[in-house]
């Protein structure tokens, strides 16, 4: 996926979350930092936006819920796994990029009898997802990445 000068990777340049930029400012101007953009209407699921210039790249709202999405999703290469409790679910999805955007398509959607997470998180160790399932309870739960078979 080309990144330079336009932003479009997800969880930065290396897609590791790590920020290479040299130029920012070790202190605050007076009165704070310039506002740049802002956006609105972004729906109450997964997003992500060019922080250069704050365009809208791609959202998700199949895993929203009407009170909030707290874990935080896992990133590996161009796929993305979201879950979300309050009788939602999880689902992968595929990044790709197209001209100035990126599509988010979803591989599949686990309804939230098979995988929901709360507050716990989850992580991916090699080929699995490994997290606490059904809402508060936290049941270890073990989730092939790719095709969201329990294992």
């Amino acid at each position: 996926m080309r990144t330079e000068a336009v932003g479009l990777c997800f969880a930065a340049d290396r897609r590791d979350g790590i920020c290479t930029e040299t130029s920012l400012l070790r202190s605050w101007p007076e009165g704070g930092p310039k506002l740049l953009w802002e956006i609105a209407g972004l729906g109450k699921g997964y997003s992500s936006l060019a922080i250069i210039d704050g365009r809208f790249l791609w959202g998700y709202n199949k895993i929203a819920n009407g009170t909030a999405n707290i874990s935080t999703p896992v990133v590996h290469g161009e796929y993305v796994f979201c879950s979300t409790a309050y009788s939602t679910g999880s689902a992968l999805l595929k990044l790709t990029a197209a001209a100035d955007s990126v599509n988010a398509e979803e591989v599949y959607f686990l309804n939230a009898r098979t995988f929901q997470n709360h507050h716990g998180g989850f992580v991916r160790i090699g080929d699995y997802i490994y997290g606490g399932h059904d809402h508060n309870k936290g049941k270890p739960t073990c989730i092939e990445m790719k095709t969201g078979k329990v294992v």
